[in-house]
């Protein structure tokens, strides 16, 4: 019997880009987009090597498979997860409460206070239930879908709003 190891997240290579990009392809195409979709800003799911150097990206695997990851980037304004993605057979399994309370503890621990984040629509609940404060919903080039952008606060000395830390 194989026995499935344990998840585990640590930082991601610069030559997983290309797992990770299609990965992200994956699970956009979960919410029923039309392929046409990934076309549409494409620069803002694509993960290739600038990317990887430019951003601090964290994997969560297990038993040698990348099951999601998530990427922070400095913007002027400050940190902001720019991506969180799960493979589409993990959604819900609580694999992006992983990665969200990873998230939160490395903010935390490069000094930040806040971050910011654009979401898809499907993912603003998930952002919500985390603790993210809504912001405003941004109108889009693409009919009928607009972003949501949120923020969250890091209070000092504090563990995520949900499970491990």
């Amino acid at each position: 019997m194989n026995v499935p190891s344990a998840p585990t997240i640590r930082a991601a290579r610069t030559e997983e880009a290309e797992i990770l990009n299609e990965l992200t392809k994956r699970s956009v195409m979960h919410w029923g987009y039309e392929p046409a979709f990934l076309d549409f800003e494409p620069e803002s799911i694509t993960v290739d090597a600038p990317f990887m150097d430019l951003a601090r990206v964290f994997v969560l695997e297990a038993s040698g498979e990348i099951i999601g990851y998530y990427a922070f980037i400095e913007l002027k304004a400050g940190l902001s997860l720019d991506k969180l993605f799960i493979e589409p057979r993990h959604i819900g399994s609580g694999f992006g409460r992983q990665l969200w309370n990873h998230a939160v503890n490395e903010a935390r621990r490069i000094g930040a206070v806040e971050f910011t984040l654009m979401s898809d629509p499907n993912a603003a609940p998930f952002y919500a239930a985390m603790g993210a404060q809504f912001v405003r919903e941004i109108e889009t080039g693409w009919p009928n879908w607009n972003l949501h952008e949120f923020r969250f606060d890091l209070p000092v000395n504090a563990s995520p709003r949900h499970g491990i830390s």
